[in-house]
């Protein structure tokens, strides 16, 4: 039993789904049938049926998890209610049995609320990671276009101011093209800072 839960759990962390899922779970569902027919030990092996519907949901998803539930249901139904004279469960009393198929269909209930839960809180999750990959894109772009349309005017007017100050100028004239070249500087740590900034909030 405890081999087969361990396998279930790697098959579920793995994601190897069509071939040792379902070997690994009709194994598993065939055992609990026979438990439940034979008693087991204790002559409770009925019981370990209660499990199946959490471990197929688990496995399979809501979809093919529950159909999975549902046709053990029916084989375990069976198992309750055919007088053999090999088959312990039938002589169980009517009530126990009643009650077994109700608590199976409840744990199968609680179990798909479960997984449907998590598995739109997952869905959820993914879909606010891509939106935030796609506004940061969308962001990165934007900025990258920004600078360069900026880039190049201030580029043309650091070469035009560096070409003028080598020409001959009266104080007056280098005062103003000292204020356009540090002018000019201020614009170009500003868009180099905002493209840090940028890059920085999504780190």
């Amino acid at each position: 039993m405890t081999i087969l839960i361990s396998n279930i759990y790697i098959i579920k962390i793995n994601r190897w789904f069509p071939s040792q899922a379902k070997i690994t779970l009709i194994t598993y569902s065939t055992l609990l049938l026979y438990l439940s027919i034979t008693g087991g030990n204790t002559n409770n092996g009925f019981l370990w049926s209660f499990s199946l519907p959490l471990f197929s949901i688990i496995l399979f998803g809501t979809r093919y998890g529950l159909t999975y539930s549902l046709i053990y249901l029916f084989l375990f139904t069976a198992t309750l209610f055919l007088p053999f004279n090999w088959n312990d469960a039938a002589t169980l009393a009517l009530a126990i049995k009643i009650k077994s198929i109700l608590i199976f269909i409840g744990i199968s209930v609680i179990s798909y609320g479960y997984e449907y839960s998590k598995s739109k809180i997952t869905t959820e999750l993914e879909n606010k990671f891509l939106n935030s990959l796609n506004e940061k894109k969308l962001k990165d772009d934007f900025i990258s276009k920004l600078s360069h349309q900026i880039r190049t005017p201030l580029n043309n007017l650091m070469v035009i101011s560096n070409l003028l100050s080598e020409t001959d100028m009266d104080e007056k004239q280098k005062d103003m093209l000292e204020t356009i070249q540090a002018s000019t500087n201020n614009l170009v740590n500003v868009v180099n800072n905002i493209s840090k900034v940028s890059s920085i909030d999504y780190v």
